[in-house]
């Protein structure tokens, strides 16, 4: 039976790429806030199409939207 350690190298790059992956995950979150704040403020009728933004920035197609 091995065990295998990780270096203190490696764990600093884990570390490092946890950190990147959330900063760009938090940044397209809050895009997506934007996005759906301005959808909701410029024209009322638009809060059906949120479920259309969310699922377009989860795939990220970028903004889909119908008029």
């Amino acid at each position: 039976l091995e065990v295998a350690f990780a270096t203190a190298d490696q764990l600093a790059l884990v570390s490092a790429w946890y950190w990147v992956v959330n900063l760009f995950l938090a940044k397209r979150i809050i895009t997506l806030y934007h996005a759906g704040q301005k959808l909701i403020t410029k024209d009322q009728h638009a809060l059906p199409d949120f479920g259309l933004l969310l699922y377009s920035a989860i795939l990220g197609i970028g903004l889909v939207y119908r008029h």
